[in-house]
């Protein structure tokens, strides 16, 4: 997990600005600090992340099974893209780092300026699988 940079916007730390007094008291007290560590679900619905899923794990009914498939499903798409897609499926939030521009937007704003982050490609990253993996 990247702690240098903001999860949505992609910036690194030395671009923040941090956390003031107040304003933040829902999510904490994080005056000072540049980033802090949250939790949220950040994966919306996408129809190729289901078909990935069904594609591998359809099929399985015992541990051993769900074991094989996960690391067949790490051969072929590697670690990062399969955490993303079973943490998806099975509807977990992951925890983040983000920045005091980035805490408090709801899930659509979240969304919109993380894809923005990676399709810019700031820091390298990955928003979603579609696009990388072609026709499933």
């Amino acid at each position: 997990m990247d702690t240098e940079r903001c999860a949505c916007c992609k910036k690194h730390k030395s671009e923040l600005k941090p956390f003031g007094r107040g304003g933040y008291r829902f999510f904490g007290d994080f005056n000072g600090e540049l980033l802090c560590e949250t939790s949220r679900p950040v994966y919306p619905p996408d129809d190729l992340e289901d078909k990935v899923y069904a594609q591998f794990f359809g099929q399985c009914q015992t541990d051993a099974e769900y074991e094989k498939a996960r690391e067949a499903m790490v051969q072929a798409y590697g670690e990062e893209i399969a955490e993303e897609i079973t943490h998806f499926a099975l509807g977990k939030s992951a925890t983040v780092w983000l920045c005091r521009h980035c805490i408090a937007l709801d899930w659509d704003e979240f969304h919109a300026k993380r894809r923005q982050a990676c399709s810019s490609n700031q820091a390298g990253g990955s928003y979603r699988i579609s696009g990388e993996m072609g026709q499933v």
